[in-house]
Formats: C-alpha cells, structure tokens, sequence
C-alpha cells in the first residue's frame, strides 16, 4: 500500500473518485465507460459512476473498487484484532456501492 491515511482518506466516495481520476492522468485510454459517464470531464468523477462502470466491466472501476475492498479488509482486520467487536456495520453510499463487488467475491 502507497497511500496513508486514516479509512475516510482511502475508502470513501470521495478517495474512490480522487484514486480513479489520479489513474486516469497516469493511463488516459483506461476507464473509457467512466470518461463516458463523466461526459469527458474528469472533475465529474463521482464514485457513484464508477460503480456504474464496474458493473459494465470497466477494468479501471473494477481495479479501483478492488483496492478499495483491500483496504477494508485490512482496516477491519485491525479493528477486530484491536476491539474484538461483536458487530461491525457498514454504511453510506459507499458501503452500498461496494456490496455487489464484495458478494461477487466470495461466490468466486
């Protein structure tokens, strides 16, 4: 992992659209469907759209989501290594968005 920062700076809808517009400038012919989404405007990127885009099998949306569900992963491991909670809840757009890629990995 690169990037630091608390979970808000890494997995929110805001750091999923800042980390997708940050790919676009490295490697602009990735997320075609997530430029379309934005009608060409990369300040338009919402994490919404790059939802829609994963679901489309953009490759960049799907990459971006996966990294997101990694640093997840790792923060509530260290949150259940740390508390021991019983119960952890996710929330917000976010959380909604991430549902599907989620659940479409542990069918797999």
């Amino acid at each position: 992992m690169r990037e630091k920062g608390c979970i808000e700076v890494l997995a929110s809808g805001t750091a999923i659209a800042r980390r997708t517009r940050e790919r676009l400038a490295q490697s602009p012919e990735l997320g075609a469907q997530i430029m379309e989404l934005a009608a060409g405007d990369p300040f338009a990127i919402r994490s919404e759209m790059i939802g829609k885009a994963a679901q489309s099998n953009d490759p960049l949306a799907k990459e971006i989501l996966e990294q997101t569900l990694e640093y997840l992963a790792i923060w509530l491991g260290n949150t259940v290594d740390l508390l021991e909670p019983e119960v952890i809840i996710l929330g917000g757009g976010a959380g909604e968005m991430l549902r599907p890629i989620s659940t479409k990995s542990k069918s797999e």
